[in-house]
């Protein structure tokens, strides 16, 4: 998936469409929020972007929900992409879906 800094989606694969269920069309310029599962706090959401609009590279688990409801695990790394100039423009993930592989499924 890859992100402006505000959060819109603007790119997202075969993989992820497969993984969630949405099509491209549906989270094109949608946040990617539309996939939270309500299971972390807002703190960890805090402490992921103050971490990536910080240029730093964010890596963790979270559980997220598909558009049919269903709950994944999935294994995360964001990182900023910057331009020339050292701004953050982009920021890219990619995920793993995790939930067979995990305790917690």
């Amino acid at each position: 998936m890859i992100t402006g800094i505000d959060g819109k989606i603007e790119y997202v694969n075969q993989r992820f469409t497969e993984t969630t269920g949405y099509s491209y069309k549906e989270v094109l310029g949608k946040n990617p929020r539309i996939l939270n599962s309500g299971n972390q706090s807002i703190g960890f959401y805090k402490d992921l972007w103050e971490t990536v609009l910080s240029g730093k590279e964010w890596a963790g688990e979270i559980m997220n929900r598909k558009k049919n409801g269903d709950l994944y695990w999935e294994n995360a790394m964001i990182s900023p992409m910057v331009n020339e100039a050292g701004q953050i423009t982009h920021l890219v993930s990619i995920k793993e879906d995790i939930t067979e592989k995990t305790p917690y499924a």
